[in-house]
């Protein structure tokens, strides 16, 4: 690729990614459930398991329940909110991050809440 074309799209995913979440920190930590029944969360999907570096994964918690709100945590890469949506993240790996990484959701109310976790692979980038 032109590296006049690429530039400024990797400088807007540098700076995204030291707004939200840093790549170099590992914010990732054990987050025990706190049981209710005031919340069902019923999946945590990845519309893809593996990506290249600076490929873009998107992940969504499906729960149902009142005031719910939604924490993300992962132990490498980057990630942002898709825009007016807390329930879903977009996420991508820089070359530090490559190999498996793990990404959580927590979504709590005033009476509890439950912790989802999904493994995904970022693949190193191999020039030609």
């Amino acid at each position: 690729m032109n590296t006049m074309k690429t530039f400024p799209l990797l400088l807007i995913m540098f700076l995204l990614s030291g707004v939200f979440f840093s790549c170099q920190r590992e914010y990732y930590e054990e987050v025990g459930d706190v049981p209710t029944e005031t919340i069902d969360f019923i999946s945590l999907t990845a519309s893809k398991d593996s990506a290249y570096m600076f490929d873009s994964i998107t992940i969504h918690a499906k729960a149902e329940g009142e005031n719910l709100e939604y924490k993300w945590r992962k132990n490498k890469g980057s990630m942002v909110y898709v825009p007016g949506d807390k329930s879903s993240v977009y996420f991508w790996g820089c070359p530090t991050c490559t190999g498996w990484t793990t990404v959580s959701c927590t979504v709590e109310n005033e009476h509890g809440s439950y912790t989802k976790e999904i493994k995904l692979y970022i693949i190193p980038e191999y020039k030609k």
